[in-house]
């Protein structure tokens, strides 16, 4: 390839010695203070990308801005007080330095050699790192006025890689790969040339297919196998391969037949089991769209907000989430969902509840439509800590803040269990939400398989649907008539009722027990017995179920009469929700109902 030289006298010793002795220098446009630096980083052959990062020196913002895009490099030493660049992206200094990672500085006129170490220049300003013999500069240079930084991102990842090996990552969107390439390439302002099928050249039209001897030389199309641990060469057209088939593509600019050496790194992919058993491999931190509530938590408490690009409306239901959660794109009723709309949040995958998740019709069209995979994930119940670590694997990251949540609730679910040592598992209880409604056709209660149930269970008493009502923890709930439960309480036979309250009522415990006693009993004309001997609790809804229901364990031990300790339930509620950034507060999670 032709180059534009710029003639130096100097040999590449005498610059690394003039670069030495610039380390007791600082140029005139830098203090002491952290800056901002970008750099374009280019090869010999006309490969570059460009970068940004933060530091008290250029060296200090070149390491930052090559790990906020995990781009790999190796730094070293000349002289005491001199930093250099060693290699970058697969490209590193030969011996001798016949070629090696220069550093320029851009002015008006376009690129000067800085006569500084790189870890000597300070304050604000635009760097290049071009690889070449001393002084030789690519055809190809971008002017500053081109300069656009990728940051990471989920969308379709290009990686391009040239002859000499170094590589520089892009990412674009589209449904196809030709799309999502010429969309990356615009977003970047990189020069390209595609054809039908592939790529005439990128970054340079000298870059195009050539013969050398016996070889053709040219910008070939690489995917992942289906281990996602080696690259292969694409058998389809870019215009023919789906972007749902594969997150990313290697271009490599080489002989036929030598296959790219971009790196696959090891902790890119996890491989997970789902709730109900698939084994799906993804790439770590894909874009998810939320089906429930319990799930938006859960992202929240981990600090998963990043990852999360859309939710069903459900999810958004607590409305106490954070504002970066709560200004998700909103995909509508899981219900009523439609695949295209999910699809076109930009998703990847969605994390869908075994139960009162998406129609199966949906989910069978976002996969074989838009090759977006359902994966199951409840996010309470006696899964929810294993959910939680899934939604670890799925993302690589929250690992530490699930660790510390782990350690809060062990504490409090040991300490109600060590309390309650002993129970007699003799009294009798019904559990059921206070909205529920008889109307003649019996209402549901809470059945021995359902989560609070067995969280009850774990505590004290006998839950009374298996003499009621025969269950056999077939269903989480099952209906019994109000009369049936009136006449068992009348018989001396309930001990406990345990009411879950509605977010409706907003946390007034004793409106919620009114509301159900009125609507199920007042028929009747007298009081429940088990109200008038103190065995009718109200729940805080929020602290029965998912994320808090540590907090529910703690208050059914403080109901069955069990000694709580230290423990505050209305202050544990609410410092679960200022360490976790949820908006609200509570006055009481738990009341005894007095006799109404």
């Amino acid at each position: 390839m032709e180059k534009n030289k710029t003639i130096l006298i100097v040999a590449v010793v005498v610059i690394i010695a003039i670069a030495a002795i610039g380390a007791y220098m600082v140029m005139s446009n830098g203090g002491g203070d952290k800056s901002t630096v970008s750099f374009l980083v280019e090869d010999d052959e006309g490969v570059y990308f460009w970068a940004e990062g933060s530091g008290s020196n250029a060296f200090d913002a070149f390491t930052n801005a090559m790990d906020k895009l995990g781009y790999e490099y190796e730094v070293g030493n000349m002289g005491a007080d001199s930093k250099i660049v060693n290699s970058i992206n697969g490209l590193a200094n030969p011996a001798g330095y016949a070629k090696y990672w220069q550093l320029y500085y851009y002015k008006d006129t376009g690129l000067a050699l800085s006569d500084l170490a790189i870890n000597n220049i300070k304050g604000s300003q635009t760097l290049a790192l071009i690889f070449d013999e001393s002084g030789d500069l690519p055809d190809n240079v971008p002017a500053l006025s081109e300069k656009v930084v990728r940051t990471n991102s989920n969308d379709t990842m290009f990686y391009i890689q040239s002859s000499t090996g170094f590589w520089a990552a892009y990412n674009g969107k589209g449904t196809t790969m030709m799309d999502a390439f010429k969309n990356a390439m615009d977003t970047y302002k990189i020069p390209y040339n595609p054809n039908a099928g592939g790529i005439d050249w990128i970054f340079d039209d000298d870059l195009d297919m050539k013969k050398s001897g016996d070889d053709w030389y040219y910008w070939q199309q690489y995917v992942l196998n289906s281990t996602k641990t080696e690259w292969i060469l694409n058998d389809k057209g870019m215009s023919d391969t789906k972007t749902s088939d594969y997150d990313r593509m290697c271009i490599y600019y080489g002989k036929y037949g030598d296959a790219p050496s971009v790196p696959i790194k090891e902790n890119e992919y996890v491989t997970v089991t789902d709730a109900v058993g698939n084994v799906i491999t993804l790439a770590k931190g894909s874009p998810l769209c939320l089906v429930s509530s319990n799930q938006a938590e859960w992202a929240q408490i981990l600090g998963l907000e990043k990852y999360i690009i859309s939710m069903c409306d459900g999810a958004f239901e607590n409305a106490v989430l954070n504002d970066e959660l709560s200004k998700k794109t909103n995909v509508g009723p899981y219900k009523t969902a439609q695949a295209e709309t999910i699809a076109n949040s930009g998703c990847a995958y969605v994390i869908n509840p075994k139960s009162m998740g998406l129609p199966t019709a949906v989910q069978a069209e976002l996969e074989s439509v838009y090759g977006i995979k359902c994966i199951a994930l409840n996010g309470y119940g006696e899964s929810m800590l294993s959910d939680a670590q899934l939604f670890v694997d799925i993302t690589g990251a929250g690992q530490d803040r699930l660790k510390d949540y782990k350690k809060t609730y062990d504490e409090v679910v040991n300490y109600a269990k060590n309390a309650a040592k002993g129970a007699t598992h003799t009294d009798t209880f019904l559990a059921c939400l206070s909205t529920a409604s008889d109307s003649g056709k019996g209402m549901n209660y809470y059945s021995i398989s359902s989560e609070m149930g067995k969280n009850l269970l774990s505590i004290d008493g006998v839950d009374a649907t298996v003499e009621l009502a025969g269950d056999k923890g077939a269903k989480t709930f099952c209906v019994i008539q109000g009369e049936t439960i009136f006449n068992y309480d009348q018989e001396g036979k309930l001990d406990y009722l345990f009411l879950r309250t509605s977010a409706s009522v907003d946390g007034d415990l004793q409106a919620n027990y009114d509301r159900y006693y009125n609507t199920n009993y007042a028929k009747y004309g007298k009081d429940l017995n088990v109200t008038k001997n103190g065995g009718a609790f109200v729940f805080e809804t929020d602290i029965m179920s998912g994320c808090r229901d540590y907090i529910g364990i703690l208050a059914f031990a403080k109901a069955f009469g069990f000694d709580t300790g230290f423990y505050d339930l209305v202050k544990l509620a609410n410092d679960f929700n200022t360490k976790y950034g949820f908006k609200n507060s509570y006055t009481e999670v738990l009341l005894n109902v007095p006799s109404s």
